[in-house]
């Protein structure tokens, strides 16, 4: 996306489509990054509902979603470390902050495929990884088959899912991390 009134306009169209499935209660543009902090999320099942909240802001044209949930909030870019500051990191709020600077090797450079990855459509889960996945593609199909949606094909993104699944399927953190190792 590009900044001012196209920005805006895409933002509008974001806040639109996404009010169809909830109450945007704030929406804001910065360079390009929108943000929106929405509330009425129904529904029986909340991995559902959250998938219909990224499928719908994705059908805007030119946007792409990196993080959903109320614990955690990915911002991402490329580029020098100085010219983020547009983001106004200094002035978020919470417990934890965690900034990610990598020399892409095997990996596409653009905003999508840097790191942190959301484990889509989790709330509040995201990985940064240093290192190779030499059985992404394996354990990319098998989640695709199982319904889940990558934004890249980078194989840090599959352990952000990976991750998420087994936490949904009961196993503690700790638990699934150690299984990850194995698997």
């Amino acid at each position: 996306a590009t900044d001012g009134e196209e920005g805006e306009r895409k933002l509008s169209r974001l806040s639109e489509r996404v009010g169809r499935l909830v109450t945007v209660e704030s929406a804001n543009w910065n360079k390009n990054l929108a943000r929106l902090e929405f509330t009425g999320l129904e529904g029986s099942d909340e991995l559902d509902s959250l998938r219909e909240v990224t499928d719908a802001a994705e059908a805007v044209d030119g946007i792409k979603v990196f993080s959903i949930g109320s614990s955690m909030e990915i911002i991402k870019d490329t580029g020098p470390a100085p010219e983020l500051d547009v983001y106004d990191v200094k002035t978020f709020e919470g417990t934890h902050g965690l900034a990610h600077t990598r020399l892409a090797t095997e990996s596409v450079v653009d905003t999508c495929s840097s790191h942190p990855f959301w484990a889509r459509p989790f709330a509040d889960i995201a990985v940064v990884h240093n290192g190779q996945l030499t059985n992404h593609n394996i354990l990319r199909k098998y989640y695709q088959r199982r319904g889940y949606h990558f934004l890249t094909e980078n194989d840090s993104e599959v352990i952000a899912v990976y991750i998420a699944d087994k936490l949904l399927r009961g196993k503690s953190l700790e638990a699934a991390l150690t299984d990850s190792i194995n698997e």
